[in-house]
């Protein structure tokens, strides 16, 4: 394939709707292909037999022309993205796979998705979290792996099924954190900086395959509608990994997973220097949380002060800080109760108005209080930047400037540490700014095998309730 810009390759070749999708690609390379029966079009699951082996194939399928063209058949498959319900029934398969004979089956992924199904039905039926356990069951699974980017793979849905022994991506797929729209909207706040965004992201097989996330890039053909043209360098690629793969113990393979998935994110530092730095850092190095930057906080030094329309059942304090419900962000009232609160009452709280229950969003520091033991969060990585994180070549010069107009007084959009949680070390936890869920969330203290509606509580659900604050359950 020719060289191309990026943004071509991506409008021109990984969108393109006339590009295979992973039940060509299956019907190609396997003749007796058994699928199973799926809870969602999205997900193309089966079992067919490979080189004398017994193979279980999971495909994300995106819909084809004649698909998109038909709005209900588009909407059926969610354009590839993967519901919590289709995650779930994958989890129930690889439970199914740890029961058979490791050395005469291998599972196969074909990647292509733009993400992982963002609708809030699946954020409540534990979207997150079984992305989550499908990332560690895929690390953990006694059971040789082997995944294809075929197409695009975008964020967590791409993420969950990828992590394998052998990673392969044909050389004009892109494969990165969210798709390019998503990333522009949420660095950029504009979505047509799609450009930029791809250059940061560094999604092609090439950037990928520096990295390590990927083991081989497979040749693509001119034709984008060739699909025995694709499914050839799939094959040959699946048959050499196969015959590599079997003459590896499992032993081995898990071993080398974990080493693989803890080099991920290590700092551009290293070296003696930058280790004692760390250690020296460490005994000193605690969370203190103090109330968010952005909260208004009322004060009065004398009685005269206190507004006329103040119609407590307590005296106030002086020289005591204070929130106004309805007004804790912004001078103009905005609902609540209009009540005045101890800020310290407010906080302890998480937030929620005692007398109307009126909810804000949590900021990281809020959530650390809330899901850690306490005086257990120990945080790390503190201050991180842009430039902490990118290459120097990686930051355009666009993404410099914008940068440059967002300095404010906020420095937590990522918090990363580590804490207990009702005893238990979690040696990584990341804390993304801006958004509180008001449904269940899981600490991932258990691992049901799939979700059932009505199911009992694990002891790490936590709730946000009104009136009762973020309780442990």
């Amino acid at each position: 394939m020719k060289e191309e810009d990026i943004v071509e390759i991506f409008k021109r070749r990984t969108r393109n709707p006339f590009r295979p999708r992973s039940s060509h690609l299956i019907q190609t390379l396997f003749t007796h292909f058994k699928p199973f029966s799926s809870v969602g079009e999205s997900l193309i699951c089966g079992e067919a037999k490979y080189l004398d082996k017994r193979i279980l194939v999971i495909g994300q399928e995106k819909p084809s022309l004649e698909k998109l063209r038909n709005p209900e058949n588009a909407k059926k498959l969610n354009l590839g993205m993967l519901s919590a319900d289709e995650h779930s029934q994958i989890l129930g398969i690889l439970k199914q796979a740890r029961s058979m004979d490791p050395n005469e089956l291998v599972i196969l992924c074909l990647i292509d998705t733009y993400g992982a199904d963002i609708s809030m039905t699946s954020a409540r039926r534990f979207q997150a979290y079984f992305i989550s356990h499908l990332i560690y069951e895929f690390l953990t699974i006694p059971i040789r792996t082997i995944s294809v980017v075929i197409g695009e793979g975008g964020s967590g849905g791409a993420l969950a099924l990828q992590v394998t022994d052998r990673r392969a991506q044909l050389e004009d797929a892109l494969y990165a954190t969210a798709p390019p729209e998503s990333m522009a909207s949420i660095i950029f706040r504009d979505d047509s900086r799609i450009r930029e965004a791809l250059l940061i992201s560094k999604p092609t097989a090439q950037d990928l395959k520096k990295i390590g996330v990927i083991d081989q890039i497979l040749p693509a053909r001119e034709d984008i509608k060739d699909v025995k043209g694709m499914a050839a360098p799939i094959e040959h690629y699946l048959q050499r990994s196969m015959r590599d793969l079997f003459r590896t113990k499992i032993k081995k393979l898990l071993e080398h997973r974990e080493k693989r998935a803890l080099a991920y994110g290590l700092p551009r530092h290293h070296g003696k220097l930058h280790e004692l730095k760390l250690l020296l850092e460490k005994p000193i190095k605690k969370f203190f949380y103090s109330r968010p930057p952005d909260i208004r906080v009322v004060t009065y030094d004398s009685p005269t002060q206190i507004p006329d329309d103040y119609a407590g059942s307590e005296p106030l304090e002086l020289n005591q800080e204070y929130i106004r419900c309805g007004q804790e962000r912004s001078p103009k009232p905005s609902g609540g109760c209009g009540r005045l609160i101890k800020l310290e009452d407010y906080l302890k709280n998480y937030q929620v108005c005692p007398y109307c229950n009126r909810q804000n969003i949590l900021d990281a520091g809020g959530w650390i209080e809330c899901i850690a033991d306490p005086e257990s969060f120990f945080e790390i990585n503190r201050n991180l930047t842009a430039e902490s994180l990118l290459n120097h070549d990686t930051i355009t010069q666009y993404y410099r400037e914008f940068l440059d107009k967002q300095r404010s007084h906020f420095n937590e959009s990522l918090v990363t540490g580590e804490a207990l949680i009702f005893g238990q070390s979690r040696p990584s936890l990341y804390f993304h700014s801006g958004r509180s869920f008001h449904r269940w969330g899981h600490c991932q203290l258990c691992l049901p095998g799939r979700y059932y509606p009505g199911r009992t509580p694990c002891p790490g659900d936590l709730y946000r309730s009104p009136g009762y604050g973020i309780q442990r359950v």
